[in-house]
């Protein structure tokens, strides 16, 4: 995909720091669509790649840090006996996947141990069935079970329990009208993956197991009810599982997945429990004891089957494709193998394939200025939150103190997790390594709970081109990965910084005040730090914002403002603080003088400009629909578009007038941070 030459900084730069005249589109107007403006030409000239759904500024240069990792794992390498131990180890689990030949050979024969247990299995047996499928496959049925963050007591990890179990991408699948064509299309892909494996009767299989997952689904929480961390706290204890789903042995289940003895407590091994999803696990509880085993047997095998169909022969690998990536998203082909390969590297062994990428890929002389970025955005937020005027001095003073008590990691973590579990287990059987790949996790995942918080974890690799806010830990984070060109180039002026990676830095620190972090404290615990007026006050804000979104629309399908609430209120809060910390950097009449400007556009303008070069992106209409029903996120022309109508320096720099399309009346922007 790339023709960039990937071992030259300055190539990588420039192919990403094109002057914006070269992208924009001068036959639209800022005024009228200022994502179009920006990226119009670039939209033009960059169509989607067969391999994916969509095509923009965060995958090409997801794109560019998998070739860079191919290269590395294809590569000689001969540094220090620890990268050289990480080097072996993440070459020797690509080459595993790409031998294609002894993958095709065996076809589905890999999950015949499993396929003959669950034949075997009695009503007795099924919670010993169902923790090995958790624990040895790494196979969600019927619900997940792990570690997470103790919302009330961020220093303390937890055991929680989440709905989990359906093959769709989400529970409105199985009821939305408009959904219908892809739930028979799901039933059709079942039926044919079932036949590969040579089931009987596999049309009618197919309809159970999408009869039993729709059943599941029905009581399970939306995407915007789970984004309420009060409604998903519910401490439980052994007693109350058993009373919510009796169908499943939950000492048993304990017991046996924290490996306790016989003589030993599961209540003290495994301490506090928070069943996220209350709702599902009793409809789980009542369908368990209603439902015949041999549907929850097929259900089972599909799951297994499901599961491990990427790492199974073709013909499996591609009717998974053609029903998730294509029928699903839109995608055309099928990614070549090593990109395949390369996926399973990052989700088995991420890190170590991180500490290859950083020693070849990130020096570390770009973080001084990423924290340099991070230190004035929080400064902007510290002014902001003094001049908030609907805001209490009670409930200032408690956002001030969770404003310092922001914690920054950046480039890659100070501490790696030890791989030493992977000594002597590494083999050139790429089914194996996938099965000693998941008993690690799990290993580390039990080994978590009931133990004090680890507050130095990292939740993303190096090489992962993102950043995020965790409200548990009070915690922003920006892998090294994103410290690149378009968000950040330490070449580049500061407006274009700004407009880039300062916002980004802007968006997760406003996480922190969203309808979700607003609810955590300086601690990262789930505490209510509002008097009652202010978080009146609050909630209309954000119902201003809600509004907005839902008259969005994409390919016919309203945004849902509750949902995108959190991202959106992040995108506008984010762009406001960075543009303050860049006039305090600046200056205000530099901002706007035309000695400043650098391709007929002023510091202003090309802050607004970097923003929306950010989300520039082609998107596939399956894949476009897909995101609106699913992601939190809004579609990036209306996070590009949205957040600037709601800003004065933005009519201002692009002289938007009231009758312009851009133009929102002042009473009707949203003003929160």
């Amino acid at each position: 995909m790339s023709t960039i030459d990937l071992n030259d900084p300055g190539a990588f730069a420039k192919a990403f720091k094109s002057p914006f005249s070269e992208n924009c589109d001068s036959a639209c107007c800022a005024n009228i669509d200022f994502y179009k403006f920006a990226n119009g030409k670039w939209l033009q000239n960059n169509p989607i790649p067969e391999i994916y759904p969509a095509w923009g500024s965060f995958l090409m240069l997801r794109d560019v840090n998998e070739e860079r990792c191919k290269n590395i794992l294809t590569s000689e390498w001969n540094t220090t006996p620890h990268e050289n131990k990480m080097h072996q180890l993440c070459k020797r689990f690509y080459d595993a996947f790409m031998s294609e030949g002894e993958i095709e050979e065996k076809g589905y024969s890999p999950l015949s141990p499993v396929m003959e247990q669950i034949d075997d299995v009695s009503l007795n047996g099924l919670t010993e069935l169902i923790v090995d499928l958790h624990s040895k496959y790494g196979v969600g049925v019927l619900f997940s079970y792990g570690d997470t963050i103790d919302k009330k007591n961020s220093d303390q990890t937890i055991a929680g329990i989440y709905q989990a179990g359906i093959s769709l991408p989400d529970r409105d699948y199985y009821f939305d009208e408009d959904k219908k064509e892809k739930c028979e299309l799901f039933v059709g892909h079942v039926k044919e993956m079932l036949e590969l494996m040579d089931v009987e009767g596999a049309e009618e299989k197919a309809k159970v197991i999408f009869d039993f997952e729709k059943a599941m689904a029905e009581k399970f929480m939306t995407k915007t009810e789970l984004r309420d961390p009060e409604k998903t706290y519910n401490i439980k204890t052994i007693s109350d599982l058993t009373s919510l789903c009796p169908g499943i042995d939950w000492p048993l289940y304990l017991r046996t997945i924290h490996s306790v003895p016989a003589s030993g407590s599961v209540e003290d091994a495994v301490g506090m429990i928070n069943v996220a999803t209350v709702a599902a696990l009793s409809n789980l509880g009542s369908l368990l004891t209603s439902t015949p085993l041999s549907t929850l047997q097929t259900y089972f095998k599909w799951k297994v089957l499901h599961s491990f169909a990427p790492h199974l022969s073709s013909p499996f690998v591609l009717s998974n494709f053609n029903f998730y990536s294509t029928h699903l998203a839109g995608t055309k082909t099928l990614k070549p193998r090593w990109k395949r390969s390369m996926s399973t590297v990052e989700s088995y062994l991420g890190e170590s394939l991180g500490q290859l990428y950083c020693s070849k890929h990130f020096s570390g002389d770009s973080k001084p200025m990423a924290l340099s970025i991070v230190e004035s955005v929080r400064d902007a937020l510290k002014e902001r939150l003094n001049e908030v005027e609907w805001m209490s001095d009670k409930t200032r003073e408690a956002a001030m103190e969770k404003m310092k008590g922001f914690r920054v990691q950046i480039g890659f973590p100070d501490e790696w997790i030890d791989y030493s579990f992977w000594d002597g287990k590494i083999t050139d059987d790429h089914f194996t390594n996938i099965l000693t790949g998941l008993s690690f996790e799990h290993t580390r995942e039990i080994a978590r709970i009931n133990k004090p918080t680890d507050k130095n974890r990292w939740y993303m690799t190096p090489q992962m081109v993102n950043a995020y806010y965790h409200p548990s830990m009070n915690l922003i984070c920006f892998p090294a990965a994103i410290l690149q060109p378009p968000f950040f180039d330490a070449e580049a002026d500061l407006a274009v910084n700004y407009g880039g990676m300062g916002a980004v830095v802007g968006h997760e620190m406003t996480h922190g005040f969203d309808d979700k972090g607003s609810k955590y404290d300086a601690k990262g615990n789930m505490e209510n730090w509002w008097t009652e007026e202010d978080q009146k006050n609050f909630e209309g804000r954000v119902e201003v914002m809600v509004n907005q979104a839902e008259k969005f629309e994409v390919l016919g399908q309203k945004l849902k403002g509750k949902l995108t609430a959190g991202e959106n209120l992040a995108d506008l809060g984010g762009l406001k603080l960075s543009l303050r910390a860049l006039k305090k950097r600046m200056g205000e009449d530099n901002m706007k003088s035309e000695a400043s400007k650098i391709d007929g556009f002023t510091p202003m303008q090309r802050f607004f400009l970097s923003w929306a070069t950010v989300w520039r992106q082609n998107i596939t209409d399956e894949r476009a629909k897909q995101l609106v029903t699913i992601d939190p996120h809004g579609p990036n022309d209306f996070r590009a578009n949205g957040p600037l109508s709601n800003m004065p320096e933005f009519h201002e720099a692009f002289d938007v007038k009231p009758e312009d399309p851009m133009y929102k009346p002042v009473e009707e922007r949203v003003d929160v941070w």
